[in-house]
């Protein structure tokens, strides 16, 4: 009987240690279409390709396998969602600052905070090279920050609207999730005209009941990597935030109206596991209706 649950048991790292090496190396394209009559017709069919959570990650030499998928898809826009790169104290931004380059000398870019970008703001003294360096190279390669900044896209007399925040690092505590005062976003980042469809890129999933309450259409989010471990009915095992089967893991939500496309990631920091929860980069289609 011993002999045999250790067999199980041996199996079952085997399986774990090649599914987790197999999922930190390969990643797949996740679609999905959001539909609202806020979009005007000029943007029907608008495509965005959103890489989230790479932290400095790697496919392929100098990431070639993963700029081959963005190039198929041939987005309208490109959006890097937050931990692009990994802020440890001796760390480099040099592939992250490599794929933005490539990427947003091609197609129209915009780059939002993570938690490890707005710690290299906070504590410039610990890294060795600086966030206002990767900001301005990142810039001069082509792509936009928005920090608690909206852009306007045009088609016609009709906008779009894509607004990115950097939430304080009071909204990224370990274990105990930190209420949002419900005047808190329109306070760092103001957003009048709501007959205008807006994209809120924002990081931290946690937060989506405040999303929807400040009015935002399509919330695009990270940071969970999926619950690094899933299990079959019960989801991600543990966020970054180290909260045990997180509500938000991975996927598309909605609350009053608004809809938060959560991306797992393509990368890891710290503890790099995958299991049952594969690396993606996500692809949304929009159509009015």
């Amino acid at each position: 009987m011993i002999e045999n649950i250790l067999i199980v048991f041996a199996v079952l790292v085997v399986f774990i240690v090649i599914d987790s090496f197999y999922e930190n190396r390969h990643f797949k394209i996740t679609g999905y279409d959001i539909k609202s009559s806020k979009i005007p017709e000029g943007f029907e069919g608008f495509k965005l390709v959103v890489l989230s959570d790479l932290h400095n990650h790697v496919y392929g030499k100098a990431n070639e396998s993963l700029v081959e998928a963005i190039k198929k898809e041939k987005p309208d826009m490109v959006i890097f969602a937050g931990d692009i790169l990994t802020a440890y104290d001796e760390g480099d931004f040099t592939p992250a600052l490599s794929l933005v380059e490539r990427i947003a000398g091609e197609f129209p870019s915009v780059m939002a905070f993570g938690n490890h970008e707005y710690r290299m703001v906070l504590y410039p003294e610990k890294y060795k090279r600086s966030f206002s360096e990767y900001r301005e190279l990142t810039k001069k390669a082509g792509a936009t920050w928005l920090d608690n900044e909206t852009l306007f896209l045009e088609r016609g007399q009709k906008k779009l609207a894509i607004t990115g925040l950097r939430l304080d690092k009071a909204y990224y505590g370990r274990l105990k999730l930190k209420p949002m005062d419900e005047a808190y976003l329109d306070s760092i980042c103001p957003f009048n005209d709501r007959s205008i469809f807006q994209i809120l890129l924002a990081h931290n999933p946690d937060y989506f009941p405040n999303y929807a309450e400040y009015g935002a259409d399509l919330v695009i989010s990270g940071h969970v990597h999926g619950g690094m471990i899933r299990l079959p009915f019960l989801g991600g095992v543990v966020s970054p935030m180290l909260k045990l089967f997180p509500k938000y893991d991975r996927g598309l939500y909605e609350s009053g109206g608004s809809n938060m496309i959560l991306s797992a990631g393509l990368g890891n920091h710290s503890i790099k596991m995958r299991i049952n929860n594969p690396a993606e980069l996500v692809v949304i289609n929009l159509h009015s209706r």
